[in-house]
């Protein structure tokens, strides 16, 4: 690092979280976005005042344009979802998302496990509907991997947190113009949540809202997986590996997964 470069970061750490934040020298953002990191570990009451001054920074900071500055920036929105209150969070939710969605989750390995993390974290605490809307607005991309990034996204909000907190309606209205995409990535991941999802909802909710959309080849695999995955369960409904943040403070709703599960 060179002697300028030294002293350009020594003022900016001098500078207001606010200007640090939107620095021209991506180090010195990289740096803002370690300090707000560190800070929100620190946290030990929602009400902190840092909370509430940090959370209109993300939005742009997860589309940071230096690719190590935006891995700093999904880092710190981590450490921040952990802390801050569901009223923060619904906040800034659908901007973040869309860019966690857009930019992020095709980015840097680190970056994009962050960024899905953060899309888990917001649904944790009572976004889900919204995280949810991000993902299937992320389905028009033009980019194909970013199309496929958000199918994934989608799938471990199934796999994760079930279908009593993921609207799987929203989602089947969403999914005909998958099955004719022009990209085999898109399709296969396409397919992939469908059968997740009938694991949870049933094949027959599956057929009844999508067979008669699809084409003869592609309701054929599709018919074919879920019956190796109904197979493969043995009759064991599957189960919520997350709780949300109501849930968690709701033990007897987590009960209620072991006596009802999803059918």
């Amino acid at each position: 690092m060179s002697d300028s470069e030294v002293l350009i970061l020594e003022e900016a750490r001098k500078k207001p979280i606010d200007e640090r934040v939107t620095h021209s020298n991506w180090k010195a953002r990289s740096e803002a976005y370690e300090h707000i990191r560190d800070s929100c570990n620190r946290v030990f009451d929602e009400s902190d005042s840092c909370l509430s001054t940090f959370a209109g920074f993300f939005a742009k900071a997860v589309v940071d344009s230096n690719a190590a500055a935006q891995d700093k920036a999904v880092e710190a929105l981590s450490a921040f979802l952990q802390k801050c209150p569901d009223t923060l969070a619904s906040r800034i939710v659908d901007k973040t998302c869309a860019g966690l969605v857009n930019k992020c989750l095709t980015g840097r390995p680190s970056t994009s496990q962050r960024a899905y993390e953060c899309l888990l974290l917001f649904i944790e605490v009572e976004q889900a509907e919204r995280v949810l809307e991000q993902l299937i607005i992320g389905f028009d991309n033009k980019v194909p991997k970013v199309v496929v990034a958000a199918l994934d996204g989608v799938f471990y909000c199934i796999r994760l947190f079930g279908v009593k907190v993921v609207d799987f309606k929203i989602l089947l209205r969403s999914f005909p113009k998958l099955f004719e995409s022009k990209d085999n990535k898109a399709r296969d991941k396409a397919k992939e949540v469908i059968v997740e999802l009938s694991r949870w909802v049933g094949a027959d909710v599956i057929k009844a809202a999508l067979f008669d959309k699809m084409r003869d080849a592609i309701r054929d695999d599709i018919d074919r997986a879920m019956q190796e995955a109904a197979a493969a369960a043995g009759g064991v409904k599957p189960r919520p590996e997350r709780l949300t943040r109501k849930e968690q403070n709701r033990p007897q709703l987590a009960a209620a997964w072991d006596s009802e599960g999803e059918g």
